[in-house]
């Protein structure tokens, strides 16, 4: 057997011509004289007498079309993990696969491991702080795996659940306060100490009083309804002291609450003036005897005192 290919083939003494061991042809990289595989042979016959035939053989290497899928590797998670996977694949690849991830999306946060495969995270999810792109928790990237033939992609998602977490926290900067008639009260915004709450904290107000009252559900800041009237107090007891509780909850339903009383004191509001007053008495009075009655009052008086000039 001659040929520009001959060196690698083998031929039998019954005319099988076999590719050697070592040969593998692979369509993307040709090792024929020509680089176009076609692969030229000449086969040369001889028998008994020295008499001799020929005759040319050409063998062509045709294309393997790869036929592969990437396995979804899309999985659900708890919150404060990380998240893990192997890329693969079902079907045909020609060649080793090579793994990347698609710009975009969530991908920044996660890395693949081009030869094997292994998605990594490269954050602990927070659920009560998402931050994929779409802030809802649900994170989207795409598997690229390429092999010879050419590249095959993949959306997966990691999804993020919430873990209920417990945190141990207090309202204080907020006390009870004294305040004069006639003026809406504004409370100072109260504050958290000890451990950090989970995600968001939401404020509520609740107590014998509350409905007089408003509360900013983000900076709990309690603003009453209207200005109080001393002389006319609307509180539950009626005595001027008004009860409520605020009460600060977390997006874990982990609570804190305060209690706050808000007593309300008088202003005298007008100047007192009585007119001057002229009364008889009878001689021989005994105490106690009505001598009359004040005949007109400006003001709030709280009471009474008598000066008596005999004339």
């Amino acid at each position: 057997m001659t040929g520009t290919e001959a060196s690698l083939f083998t031929i039998d003494v019954d005319g099988t011509v076999t590719s050697l061991p070592a040969t593998v042809f692979d369509f993307e990289n040709p090792t024929d004289t020509g680089t176009d595989n076609v692969y030229n042979l000449t086969i040369t016959a001889t028998d008994s007498e020295a008499s001799t035939a020929n005759k040319q053989i050409t063998i062509t290497i045709t294309q393997v079309t790869a036929d592969f899928t990437i396995n979804d590797a899309s999985a659900s998670i708890p919150e404060n993990t990380a998240f893990s996977a192997t890329a693969t694949t079902a079907g045909t690849t020609v060649g080793d696969i090579t793994w990347s991830l698609k710009a975009g999306n969530d991908a920044a946060k996660f890395t693949i491991d081009s030869a094997t495969g292994v998605i990594t995270s490269t954050v602990a999810f927070d659920y009560e702080n998402p931050t994929d792109t779409n802030t809802d928790n649900i994170y989207k990237l795409t598997i690229i795996g390429t092999d010879t033939n050419g590249a095959k992609n993949q959306p997966i998602t990691v999804t993020v659940g919430d873990v209920i977490e417990s945190a141990n926290f207090t309202i204080t900067g907020i006390a009870d306060s004294t305040i004069a008639e006639n003026i809406i009260f504004i409370s100072v915004a109260p504050t958290l100490t000890g451990e950090t709450p989970i995600g968001t904290i939401t404020y509520s107000l609740s107590g014998a009083d509350e409905s007089l009252f408003t509360i900013d559900t983000t900076t709990g800041a309690i603003t009453a309804n209207a200005a109080f009237d001393h002389e006319n107090p609307t509180d539950d007891g009626a005595d001027n002291i008004y009860n409520l509780t605020i009460t600060a909850t977390d997006d874990d339903d982990n609570t804190d609450s305060a209690n706050v009383i808000i007593t309300i004191t008088n202003v005298f509001e007008n100047t007192l003036t009585i007119a001057d007053q002229t009364r008889e008495v009878a001689e021989n009075a005994n105490n106690d005897d009505l001598v009359g009655i004040v005949l007109e009052t400006t003001g709030e008086p709280t009471e009474y005192n008598v000066d008596v000039t005999k004339e």
